[in-house]
């Protein structure tokens, strides 16, 4: 293959396994070479270089540095790049009827994340995207890898790289701080690095590691969970939320991120955005859509425990690029028809063992320990996707004014029918416990469906608390 001869600017170093240098040079595309040559951040290059097979960083015959470029050259550079790579319209989402006016309100902040995005992916500096564990999440994080893998394609001589991390739990911790930061330290990048955050967050968890990533990372968070009181939203770099632009939960962080991506080049994101509506039982969600029922209980199922995914196919991690396999392979019918009936047997065991309770209002409150659905055989579902399809269950045996909650050690799923939402703000009702409670407790959700987490001792007392709350009395 015959050498390629450019010049350009030297916008990240990633120090790689083998121990040579991988550098991100801007010319007419990013180049993304691999080389012994010793070279720094905002260097002026001429390289002669082999391209190499399989989307690898080419190769290096030759180097020489030709001077120094500064900041505004890089910009100029950068912002070219950024110009050339485009984004595409949104009209086709403006118009859907449920959501359409929330993405014509959101488009000028789409517009701006996609441009920032864009400038760290062709700047080579390093990015994580941390994506929550459930078929919400993964709906939107499968949309950004398409569309990034269609930036590789269409941009970049050699392979850019991303890290994808499935994250369980609802806070972006001070632990996951340090392991991003830990990736990071394997790079030098003139921007700074990024943290993606899809679909988790919005909590006071995350508010030690927001301060930490002042100044050091870059963030951009695609969320849809209320937005609480003194939440450092100026803080959390760029923050899309579907609340704060008027929408709500039913707005699934899957949907505005399948949005987002497909403006950045990502194709056939309607599906997912199905999915991810099914998955969070969001009001726009149409369950006669076979296909998306198929996806959102795939994506729920292999998502949900660590367990699932090791008895299909065992990824060494749960990625996008795996999750896409399994939605689309040869054996995603008998896995969906596999996942159906685990949930048809647990649901209907569920609801003949469940406790009954009445509560304010007239609600159907019923709760059941997940400890009995496990010893039943029925390991496979996990505990907060169990309580969503056990509240559909319930829903349909007794209306919409009821209430689940499901219980395992020290974490307490709830989830409530449409006409029990509308007198009940679970949200407050976990505020008022977490400050009235003398144990541990910490919370959130939404107001449809949230979760308490305590201390396993403390657990009775926390449940207690919150039939009170709910002013229950034995059916």
């Amino acid at each position: 293959m015959a050498a390629d001869s450019f010049s350009g600017i030297v916008s990240s170093i990633r120090r790689s396994a083998s121990g040579m240098p991988v550098y991100t040079i801007l010319s007419d595309s990013p180049h993304v070479l691999e080389c012994n040559f010793s070279l720094e951040l905002y260097d002026k290059v001429l390289v002669k270089a082999k391209a190499a097979e399989g989307g690898a960083p080419s190769v290096a015959e030759s180097v020489s540095v030709e001077g120094r470029a500064d900041s505004s050259s890089y910009g100029e550079a950068i912002d070219l790049l950024a110009g050339r790579a485009g984004m595409a319209s949104l009209d086709v989402f403006k118009s859907d009827s449920r959501f359409g006016g929330l993405i014509a309100r959101m488009e000028p902040s789409l517009r701006d994340c996609g441009m920032s995005l864009l400038r760290h992916a062709i700047s080579g500096a390093p990015a994580i995207i941390r994506f929550h564990n459930d078929g919400d999440g993964a709906t939107g994080a499968i949309a950004l890898s398409r569309a990034l893998a269609s930036l590789n394609e269409r941009l970049f001589i050699g392979h850019r790289t991303f890290e994808w991390r499935m994250h369980r739990g609802i806070a972006y911790t001070p632990d996951s701080f340090y392991e991003d930061s830990s990736s990071f330290s394997q790079y030098e990048s003139i921007e700074k690095p990024m943290v993606l955050i899809l679909d988790f967050g919005t909590t006071p968890e995350s508010e030690a590691a927001i301060g930490s990533s002042v100044g050091k990372h870059d963030l951009l968070w695609i969320d849809h969970h209320p937005v609480y009181k003194g939440f450092p939203a100026s803080l959390a770099g760029r923050y899309l939320n579907s609340w704060d632009y008027g929408g709500n939960s039913n707005d699934t962080a899957g949907m505005l991120a399948s949005v987002f991506s497909a403006m950045l080049g990502a194709a056939d994101v309607r599906p997912l955005i199905e999915a991810s509506f099914l998955s969070d039982r969001s009001s726009h969600a149409d369950r006669a859509d076979s296909e998306a029922v198929k996806v959102s209980e795939i994506l729920d199922f292999l998502t949900g425990s660590r367990r699932n995914a090791e008895r299909y196919g065992n990824p060494s991690q749960i990625t996008p690029r795996y999750l896409e396999s399994m939605i689309g392979g040869g054996g995603s019918a008998e896995l969906y028809d596999y996942i159906s009936s685990q949930i048809t047997l647990s649901v209907s065991l569920g609801l003949g063992i469940a406790k009954r309770y009445k509560g304010t209002g007239g609600i159907g409150i019923f709760v059941l320990d997940f400890s009995r659905i496990i010893a039943a055989g029925y390991e496979s579902i996990l505990l907060g996707r169990y309580a969503t399809r056990f509240q559909e269950g319930v829903e349909a045996e007794s209306g919409e004014n009821t209430l689940a909650v499901v219980y395992h050690r020290g974490i307490l799923s709830i989830r409530c029918g449409k006409s029990a939402c509308d007198r009940i703000r679970l949200l407050d009702v976990i505020g008022r416990i977490r400050e009235s409670s003398g144990a541990a407790v910490s919370g959130g959700g939404h107001n449809e469906a949230a979760s308490i987490r305590t201390d396993p001792e403390s657990a009775d007392d926390v449940l207690a608390a919150l039939l009170s709350e709910l002013g229950a009395f034995t059916a």
